[in-house]
């Protein structure tokens, strides 16, 4: 578990990738602060906001980098570096998520992005990966809620039923889990042979067939 500590053994980027990346983002960034006709850069009343997003972007990247590498720990460090403030951004949070998962520190990971949720409620891809972490980690209750909470931006989403099927199973609530698992099989068929070999839907599946008997 890391525990949100810098790894002291991790591997730097090289300097001259540190200066392209800063480098590369400026350019783009202040194209816009540009005088007429290309002149010599002007005043610019957003200037220090550009190098604040400078400073974010390069880390982002660099930990980016890292984590494409499969380097988690020098990721981790890597956004460690970042301001205070900087941790409670949505691409910050993300990454971090992203490291925790591949490490399997679910508690970790269920803690971080039910917290993250109370700042970024629309975002998707937080709720389904604290909902999975919760659910790797036993638990079900808050997983479910997670889900739950995020209905009206996942209703189209066939996984989404699924994914609550099996929650729901798991805490005994077969007849609605059958429900659950219904809707989303109505969204995409494909989920026919998953749902078939899921281990979470016996419960299921045996009140199916003993209803149909």
């Amino acid at each position: 578990m890391l525990n949100g500590q810098s790894n002291p053994n991790r591997s730097s980027p090289l300097p001259s990738e540190r200066i392209f990346l800063r480098e590369k983002t400026t350019e783009t960034l202040f194209e816009g602060c540009r005088g007429p006709h290309n002149a010599d850069m002007v005043p610019c009343s957003a200037f220090q906001e550009c190098f604040d997003t400078v400073d974010r972007l390069s880390a982002v990247t660099v930990a980016e980098g890292f984590f494409d590498l499969g380097m988690w720990q020098d990721a981790w460090a890597e956004l460690e570096q970042l301001p205070a403030p900087k941790h409670h951004l949505k691409e910050v949070i993300t990454l971090r998520i992203l490291i925790l998962n591949r490490l399997e520190d679910w508690e970790a990971v269920a803690a971080l992005g039910y917290g993250a949720l109370q700042r970024y409620r629309d975002s998707s891809e937080l709720r389904w990966a604290s909902a999975e972490a919760a659910h790797k980690s036993g638990i079900s209750e808050q997983a479910k809620a997670s889900l739950l909470d995020g209905k009206p931006a996942l209703s189209s989403i066939a996984e989404f039923y699924f994914s609550l099927a099996c929650l729901e199973a798991e805490l005994g609530e077969v007849q609605s889990a059958t429900v659950r698992l219904w809707s989303g099989l109505k969204i995409d068929t494909g989920l026919w042979i998953k749902a078939l070999n899921e281990p979470a839907l016996k419960a299921v599946w045996k009140s199916i067939l003993r209803g149909a008997a």
